[in-house]
C-alpha cells in the first residue's frame, strides 16, 4: 500500500513529536541525558533486515531521531556509527552487536527480543517485536530469570523510568506475574 505524501509526513511528524517526547522526558532524570542524534532511514531499515524484525512506534522514533542514548542511568541500544564515542566517553551498543553478543538468540530468547537496555548486569530490558497493539511493541525486562512485561510501549517504558520506583516495584516481583510471550 502507497501513502500519499500527505500521509507519509503526518507519520513522519508524529515520529519526530515522539522523538521531542522522550526527550523532554529524559530531562527530569537526576542523570544529565545524552542521544547519538539521527540515523538515516537505510540504516534502520537494514538493522530490521539483518534481524528479521519491523520497529514500531515510539521505538521507531527513538531509533530514527535520537539513535542511542545515555538517560536514567541506563545506557539504551541503538544504531550508532561508532561503537564508542571518545567525546562523551560513553560506549554506545548497538542493537546488531548486542544481539550477536547474546549467541543469536541463545538460552531461550525469542527472536522477535530486540535488545534495549541495561542497569549493568541485574536487569536487561527486550523490545517485544512480535507484538504490535496500537502501533506499539511492549517492554519486557529479563529479572530473576523472568520475562516480566513492564510497559507497552518505548515511550510508556521512558515515561516509567520517571519514576524510577515504581518500575523497582514492577520488578521486585521477582518474577511474579511473568511475562506469558515467552
Amino acid at each position: 500500500m502507497m501513502l500519499p505524501i500527505t500521509g507519509v509526513r503526518h507519520i513522519m511528524d508524529n515520529l519526530e513529536t515522539t522523538a521531542s517526547r522522550i526527550v523532554e522526558l529524559a530531562q527530569h532524570s537526576q542523570f544529565d541525558p545524552f542521544f547519538l542524534g539521527p540515523i538515516p532511514e537505510d540504516r534502520l531499515r537494514a538493522a530490521e533486515r539483518e534481524l528479521g524484525v519491523m520497529f514500531s512506534g515510539s521505538y521507531r522514533a527513538y531509533l530514527l531521531y535520537l539513535g542511542g542514548a545515555r538517560m536514567f542511568g541506563y545506557n539504551f541500544d541503538g544504531l550508532p556509527d561508532a561503537i564508542q564515542s571518545e567525546d562523551a566517553d560513553l560506549h554506545y551498543v548497538s542493537i546488531i552487536g548486542n544481539m550477536d553478543e547474546y549467541g543469536g538468540f541463545s538460552e531461550g530468547l525469542p527472536r522477535s527480543f530486540v535488545s534495549l537496555a541495561d542497569n549493568g548486569g541485574e536487569v536487561t530490558f527486550w523490545v517485544d517485536t512480535s507484538i504490535v497493539e496500537n502501533g506499539e511493541s511492549p517492554i519486557v525486562a529479563h529479572v530473576y530469570g523472568k520475562y516480566i512485561r513492564v510497559s507497552e510501549s518505548f515511550h510508556d517504558f521512558v515515561e516509567l523510568l520517571t519514576h524510577l520506583e515504581d518500575l523497582h516495584k514492577r520488578l521486585s516481583n521477582k518474577g511474579r506475574g511473568a511475562y506469558n510471550g515467552v
